[in-house]
């Protein structure tokens, strides 16, 4: 850790270590960590869900009991709805796609 300052302003830099971040990156290309990774992928978007439309972020109640109660009854509503789109034929949405990435698959022509 780095600790820089001058007269007026004093700031603390903390610089990673290479030899951590090199790990890091290494443990990233182990099978374990993609099946890892997959599953909190596949979860990402529920808990998303979750949070957006039934504002599961913040509990109504007080009590452990109560609060498990409203996540479970949150996430039978999510089923449910999951399920109703389902049978309904209603189609999943695709996944944006930046700009970037949108202008490297349709270059303008020349």
């Amino acid at each position: 850790m780095e600790i820089e300052g001058d007269s007026s302003v004093e700031s603390v830099i903390i610089s990673y270590s290479g030899q951590a971040l090199q790990a890091a990156r290494q443990r990233e290309t182990t099978t374990e960590f993609k099946e890892e990774y997959a599953r909190r992928a596949g979860i990402e978007g529920t808990m998303s869900e979750a949070i957006r439309v039934n504002h599961l972020r913040r509990t109504r109640y007080i009590g452990l009991k109560k609060t498990h109660l409203q996540h479970l009854m949150t996430a039978v509503a999510i089923n449910f709805k999951r399920l109703f789109n389902w049978l309904l034929g209603v189609p999943l949405a695709t996944t944006r796609s930046s700009r970037y990435s949108q202008l490297m698959t349709n270059p303008i022509a020349s």
